[in-house]
């Protein structure tokens, strides 16, 4: 029998009689407690395409998970086909049927190859960004991003902007000087932007084609959260 000391004690029987018990500790913890929920602080150690699926061309070529991303790479994906890309501080979904630019630093005085710009040609992409400007172009809008998760759908004619949190300056394409600053918490206020016109650039608009979910994955695979993350919210759970 161990000494008593005044503090709780227990004996050498008693505490092999409870083992199995306390052997079953660690996953019932697992079961409240996600095992991505552990692993969240934690960046995922890889820089490239994380995920191809379908038919995903870069520059020209069939896409391969590890490929690496540069400042000039072009990325195509076809129906029913996704790339999520890390690159540095930002993670990037792009959707079917989507034709997204990188393009090389306009000045000649920048020569890495991080990514500060992105251009849709077409399509749809989910991004989420770390701290630093970032500027993505479609064919009717300019969009000044800093450290912003944000959801940008252009058809050719109109563009939708969702800034999912964060802070952007929008601007119509034929019409620079006039920038709407957008700041949200969590899809506050998304808008449709197309070319300057008797009605104006800008239109509100809803919710669409984007999920909480998505954006948690991104900001997980940096190591990070979204700030509206809540781990008892089971739509917070991805696949």
């Amino acid at each position: 029998m161990i000494k008593k000391t005044g503090k709780l004690t227990i004996s050498r029987r008693k505490l092999l009689a409870y083992a199995p018990i306390i052997s079953f500790i660690p996953y019932m913890a697992s079961s409240f407690f996600p095992l991505k929920l552990f692993a969240m602080s934690k960046r995922a150690d890889f820089n490239g395409f994380y995920v191809v699926k379908g038919e995903v061309l870069h520059n020209g070529k069939e896409a391969q998970k590890g490929d690496p991303l540069k400042a000039g790479d072009k990325v195509i994906t076809g129906e029913r086909s996704k790339a999520i890309i890390i690159s540095g501080n930002s993670a990037f979904l792009i959707k079917d049927n989507s034709e997204v630019e990188f393009p090389k630093p306009v000045s000649e005085d920048v020569t890495d190859q991080v990514i500060r710009e992105i251009k849709i040609l077409s399509g749809k992409l989910l991004s989420v960004f770390g701290k630093g400007k970032r500027r993505i172009s479609t064919s009717t809008a300019v969009i000044g991003v800093r450290g912003t998760g944000i959801y940008v759908e252009s058809s050719g004619t109109l563009t939708y902007v969702c800034t999912c949190y964060g802070t952007v300056d929008i601007a119509p394409k034929d019409q620079p000087d006039l920038v709407k600053t957008v700041r949200a918490d969590h899809h506050d206020k998304p808008l449709f932007v197309r070319k300057t016109g008797k009605k104006g650039p800008f239109e509100n608009a809803g919710m669409m084609n984007h999920s909480d979910s998505e954006l948690i994955e991104l900001e997980f695979l940096l190591g990070r959260r979204p700030p509206f993350y809540d781990p008892s919210n089971p739509d917070h759970e991805y696949s």
